[in-house]
């Protein structure tokens, strides 16, 4: 670990396959079991975060001292500037809360939402020790409906938490949560970007945000795994069809190269991943636009 993390830090040619062999994904979970919390400097918004390397997502996270999911984060990088208000819809242990909270400054918000308690309270104290004081965490999902649901949280990864019962009965736990209808909160405001991951519940957040992108036309971005919509009777085109009856158009996020962030084509044959809806009257010159590389050793 001590020779391995700083050349996977810096992301250096193949640091992929030295990740791989040396630390490991999920399967390699049970190799890391027992490791004490850690705090970790992101390098992407240099606030510190707490990790459990005991978990493959964390263990990420502390050997690269970013989230994962690179895409998303330069995505926002483009997007947010101070004083715009950001919604995280599913944030988690607030990974890209804490990106979004240093992008929009003193003068803007991020109002971020997550139902289960155990990955809120990690983000709640992140929030704590960097002193952040532009988050507005609320302890509930989002849906179509206000009330109270069953969220089932496999013991494999809190954040698969999800609103939609799972396919087969397996290992984990669930509790009754509180949910509410985003229209209603964001009533009166104005958020420039919404991310959305709630792992098969996106509809009904959807649905419950209508009349707040009919209103503001805010950018969504937004996770789409196909198999997590299935358990809802939802499949993924039907949301890009739905969001397509609003005026939105969108596209698939990706990588071009090692660290470019690159817009792609809608696939014909639907491919897993993160997506970005705009309204179509903003896509005129938005690939031009979409030109923000990630150079690490300039963070």
């Amino acid at each position: 670990m001590v020779l391995a993390r700083p050349y996977i830090r810096r992301e250096l040619p193949a640091w992929g396959v030295l990740y791989r062999v040396l630390v490991g994904a999920y399967k390699r979970d049970w190799l890391w079991q027992g490791e004490p919390e850690r705090w970790v400097r992101g390098k992407l918004h240099s606030y510190e975060m707490s990790v459990r390397i005991a978990g493959w997502s964390n263990r990420s996270t502390f050997f690269l001292e970013r989230f994962y999911d690179l895409p998303t984060q330069l995505l926002l990088q483009q997007e947010l500037r101070d004083g715009d208000l950001f919604v995280d819809v599913g944030a988690n242990e607030g990974m890209i809360t804490l990106l979004g909270s240093r992008l929009v400054g003193d003068t803007g918000k991020v109002m971020s939402f997550e139902p289960n308690p155990v990955p809120r309270e990690i983000l709640q104290r992140n929030l704590r020790r960097n002193g952040i004081t532009n988050v507005e965490l609320h302890a509930c999902g989002l849906g179509d409906e206000d009330g109270e649901l069953q969220l089932f949280v496999p013991c494999a990864n809190s954040g698969e938490g999800s609103f939609t019962a799972p396919a087969t009965a397996s290992e984990g736990h669930s509790s009754p949560c509180p949910v509410r209808i985003g229209d209603s909160i964001l009533q009166g405001r104005a958020p420039k970007l919404i991310k959305i991951d709630v792992e098969g519940f996106e509809a009904h957040v959807l649905l419950g945000l209508r009349r707040t992108l009919e209103r503001v036309r805010p950018m969504i971005v937004m996770e789409m795994i196909a198999r997590h919509l299935a358990r809802d009777g939802q499949e993924p085109f039907n949301l890009c069809s739905w969001l397509e009856g609003l005026g939105y158009q969108g596209q698939r996020l990706g990588l071009e190269g090692r660290s470019r962030l690159h817009l792609l084509p809608m696939p014909r044959v639907w491919e897993d991943g993160d997506y970005v809806f705009m309204p179509r009257e903003r896509w005129r010159g938005a690939s031009q636009a979409v030109d923000r590389s990630f150079d690490e050793t300039a963070t």
